[in-house]
């Protein structure tokens, strides 16, 4: 890691002192907290029910808020003719 470094993520200058600092936390974390692939969770990939559910859940109430509107549009201005 680099001054430049900490200087392009936070947006300024430091000291020499603060760079320790942050170079050092910064160190810390990353050895802490490694990030494997083994820890992420297994996801399923082949449950069309959850899938169709999903995308029922997503696309029926934009599609039925599309419908009323477009019957809100012709009932509005419908009535004029």
């Amino acid at each position: 890691m680099t001054m430049k470094f900490f200087e392009k993520i936070f947006g300024r200058s430091y000291s020499r002192e603060a760079y320790k600092r942050l170079k050092r936390d910064y160190d810390e974390r990353s050895e802490s907290d490694p990030q494997d692939e083994d820890e992420r969770p297994e996801l399923e990939k082949n449950d069309f029910a959850a899938m169709l559910l999903a995308a029922l859940i997503t696309f029926v109430p934009a599609i039925m808020l599309l419908v009323l509107i477009m019957f809100g549009a012709v009932w509005l201005f419908g009535r004029a003719w």
